[in-house]
């Protein structure tokens, strides 16, 4: 649930349109300019009565009015500081900020002492994604001001944009001292663009200290969120589980109901978990993410008659979804839940799309498992072609292709489907000791050995194998996305 910080949520726009432009049309020294190479041309009185005339409309707020003739004046008067100035936060009151851009920097180069158009120019370069521009403006302005909080989260934008996390922290924590000492709280969504800053610079106690005294707090779904990523990220999953949980009490959304199941799917709280991603799947029941999270939960809980409908359900609304498919075929694999209808139609679903390599390599296990009498070795080598044309680099299809040709006496074609899984996958130590059979009968004796060592070796690597994947699901189940 990792935030992106964006310009809009540090609540900044361009700003001083009016300022500037009461400010112009008092000037009389209108060819004024910091820049030597620019030679001011005289406004004719017609052209300086549009001048007038826009820059009132300006300042009435009425700017579709102004910025045409805005526009074209500041095209025909380069030099002039004022007209750049209104043209470029005309078009950027409107928001087109590409075209205002080339406005704002002339203004700028025309007098770059001018902080106001500094700022603007340096806010609208950050909405278009262009830091590297905007940063050296935005720490120039900082040096003349350092107390300007509305500065320091400009800085602090543009160094996440520029991913300085580290840098976007330290112009957050100015902003809210100085925001701070003028009688002023950090608003909430500020709050949580800095613990977000803190997250990303691998600071995880102080973003949680950030968030544990950010105003409204506790009636905020996603502050609450941010603080259970920020206490799991410090090592108290205990605050970690209680904020999750006050989150998703609060907004009872997809979204916040899958961040409390997954942190006690991380920290393998399987009875509470089940619980609480039961109740999603009821409310959400289109939801992948939630039948994924409760399928893993009963998965690793080792209650597979309960895992495999989870994973059927996500498999029948995405054909393609291979880990769905992994997660049924491997919860099938289980004497309790072999004998499940979602079991038994895992191989008319391998038949129907056959572009999941994973469902058809797990059918054909499937069949390949059942008492040799009822065993139809022809469908299960069907469906392993089926998977390697499919995917010719699924491990998993290799091998139980090799498992098939053993159980037909066909060693040698055995060996060559075994090489092949192994290559795909050195650390498979089933692959490793089906070989070592293979090599076995065909009298190659040395390499036989060879191969039981390395099934020896990886079989005691391998044993926390469920880990790793529930690792791999907690890590999708992470990723802030739709359902």
């Amino acid at each position: 649930m990792r935030r992106i910080l964006l310009i809009s949520s540090v609540a900044l726009t361009l700003i001083g349109v009016q300022a500037a432009a009461q400010n112009s049309s008092t000037k009389s020294n209108v060819a004024h300019s910091s820049a030597s190479t620019c030679a001011a041309k005289a406004i004719t009185p017609e052209d300086a009565a549009k001048e007038r005339t826009a820059l009132a409309n300006l300042d009435a707020n009425n700017v579709a009015s102004a910025q045409p003739d805005l526009i074209a004046l500041a095209k025909k008067y380069p030099c002039r500081f004022e007209l750049q100035a209104a043209a470029g936060m005309a078009l950027a009151e409107t928001e087109n900020i590409t075209t205002a851009i080339p406005f704002l920097r002339k203004a700028h180069a025309l007098r770059p002492t001018d902080d106001a158009i500094a700022f603007n120019l340096a806010l609208a370069e950050l909405k278009t994604g262009d830091a590297d521009s905007a940063l050296p403006v935005l720490q120039r302005i900082a040096s003349r001001s350092p107390n300007r909080a509305d500065v320091q989260l400009a800085l602090a934008a543009a160094f996440m944009q520029a991913k300085r996390p580290a840098d976007a922290a330290v112009a957050f924590q100015k902003a809210s001292a100085t925001l701070t000492a003028g009688g002023q709280a950090m608003p909430l969504e500020l709050s949580m663009d800095w613990a977000s800053a803190l997250l990303q610079a691998h600071r995880a106690s102080e973003a949680r200290d950030v968030l544990r005294s950010a105003d409204g707090l506790k009636q905020s779904a996603p502050a609450l969120a941010l603080l259970g990523e920020a206490a799991e990220a410090a090592g108290d999953y205990e605050e970690a589980a209680r904020s999750f949980e006050a989150a998703a009490r609060l907004d009872p959304s997809e979204q916040m109901i899958v961040a409390y199941g997954n942190e006690l799917l991380q920290h393998r709280t399987f009875g509470p978990a089940i619980e609480i991603l039961k109740y999603g799947t009821e409310k959400f029941p289109e939801s992948q993410r939630m039948h994924l999270a409760l399928g893993a939960a009963y998965f690793n809980n080792a209650m597979y008659p309960l895992a495999a409908p989870e994973f059927y359900a996500m498999l029948l609304r995405s054909p393609n979804d291979t880990l769905a498919a992994d997660m049924l075929g491997r919860s099938c694999a289980d004497t309790t839940a072999a004998s499940l209808q979602e079991c038994a139609a895992l191989e008319s679903f391998a038949k129907e799309h056959p572009e999941n390599a994973v469902a058809a390599t797990y059918a054909a296990t499937a069949i390949l498992q059942r008492p040799t009498e009822t065993r139809d070795t022809e469908a299960a080598e069907h469906l392993l072609q089926s998977a390697l044309h499919a995917d010719p680099k699924l491990a998993d299809a290799w091998y139980q292709m090799g498992v098939l040709q053993q159980s037909r006496n066909q060693w040698n074609e055995s060996a060559t489907s075994l090489e092949h899984a192994i290559a795909l996958q050195p650390d498979f130590a089933d692959a490793h000791y089906r070989l070592s059979r293979a090599y076995t009968r065909m009298g190659r004796r040395e390499e036989a050995v060879a191969e039981v060592k390395l099934e020896m070796k990886y079989r005691q690597e391998n044993k926390d194998a469920n880990s790793l994947r529930m690792q791999k699901i907690v890590r999708i189940l992470t990723v802030d996305k739709q359902p």
